[in-house]
């Protein structure tokens, strides 16, 4: 598939570090009541923090504690769970800020508690603990639909289906359910992929494909991710349409109930997807693979999932090295162990956050 050139920074801040110059709520100010300075409060309960800017993540990490928030939303993700929040964390002046409540959930031995009340009905959506055990693999192209082709006529399809197939062993043998949505040269729609992954209750979804781009020496692993700034509101009239995480037993949820699923869903699909994507990063070039930083992406397929997803792109068609490589059996099980042994350690990364959180309620 066609390169597509997206600018992506990761500023890693910890400890007492100024951040980029933006304004979310300029009405609060810095004098505003009900809120630690993020630095302040990182100190007082001796945390460290990681910013990410394109997503507006901050992730608050300690030896036993694991919060990531989004900017301007009312839900954290507290050791694997959700938990709501009546103020938002909000920038401004370049510098974050904290609603003062949180300090109760770094604190508490039961930080639901310590929170709002703010909560979904009975029978309602609820983040459980993450364990991943069913994946759905989705070999971009197919069919009538080549994909990138290489100079030497290489094409697409036939490359991710053969990554596909030894990434669904590599996973069958640690125990993981795989699906995968063609096993043969077959032409998919976007919409038919997608629906096979929400058919399945897919934990995971990962999209297969290798990449081109007009200057041959670009070269290199890519992964995406669906960024939060992509839950517009185009998606969120998709998933409404359709009701897929909107019906209970006795039907539609109602409409204030429907809008706090749908944030709840962002938080929880993003938060898994960033992690998944930084994983396979981390882990390949491990192997000794030249991989790029993840990248937010608005592809069809990350979006209209509705479950953690990532699409990696194995390598570039168009640069002679690795249109060679991409070839070889070896080079294809080898990209495939890579992502494989990712899923495993992030599930292994997530027991430990179930753990603690079970630690947290005793």
């Amino acid at each position: 598939m066609k390169k597509i050139s997206i600018y992506f920074g990761i500023i890693l801040l910890t400890g007492c570090v100024s951040v980029p110059t933006r304004s979310y709520h300029p009405a609060y100010g810095t004098k505003n009541t009900g809120y630690f300075e993020l630095n302040d409060f990182c100190k007082k309960y001796r945390l460290r923090y990681d910013f990410n800017t394109l997503d507006d993540i901050v992730h608050l990490i300690s030896q036993d504690t694991d919060v990531k928030m989004l900017i301007d939303s009312h839900y954290i993700l507290y050791n694997g769970r959700i938990i709501p929040l009546k103020k938002v964390p909000y920038y401004s002046k370049g510098k974050i800020f904290i609603p003062a409540e949180l300090a109760g959930v770094v604190s508490a031995s039961n930080p639901a508690a310590s929170v709002s009340s703010q909560s979904l009905p009975p029978g309602g959506y609820r983040f459980k603990p993450i364990s991943i055990r069913t994946i759905v693999i989705d070999p971009g192209h197919g069919g009538k639909d080549p994909g990138a082709i290489s100079r030497r006529g290489l094409k697409e399809k036939y490359v991710v289906i053969k990554i596909a197939r030894y990434l669904k062993r590599d996973l069958e043998k640690m125990g993981f359910r795989v699906y995968i949505t063609r096993n043969s040269d077959v032409y998919l729609t976007l919409k038919g992929r997608v629906q096979y992954a929400r058919r399945h209750k897919a934990d995971l979804f990962i999209s297969v494909h290798a990449n081109s781009n007009r200057s041959r020496k670009i070269r290199g692993v890519e992964v995406y991710y669906l960024s939060e700034k992509y839950f517009d509101s185009e998606s969120k009239a998709v998933v409404m349409a359709e009701n897929a995480p909107f019906r209970s037993s006795s039907g539609l949820f109602p409409k204030n109930t429907q809008r706090i699923i749908w944030d709840l869903m962002c938080v929880e699909n993003n938060t898994i997807s960033l992690d998944f994507a930084n994983t396979v990063v981390s882990t390949l070039r491990s192997m000794g693979f030249k991989v790029r930083s993840p990248k937010g992406a608005p592809f069809y397929v990350l979006k209209y999932a509705y479950v953690p997803s990532i699409l990696v792109e194995t390598g570039y068609l168009s640069n002679l090295h690795e249109e060679k490589l991409l070839r070889k059996s070896y080079y294809q099980k080898q990209i495939a162990h890579g992502v494989a042994l990712s899923v495993k350690i992030l599930n292994r990364h997530y027991a430990k956050l179930v753990n603690m959180a079970y630690k947290g309620r005793q």
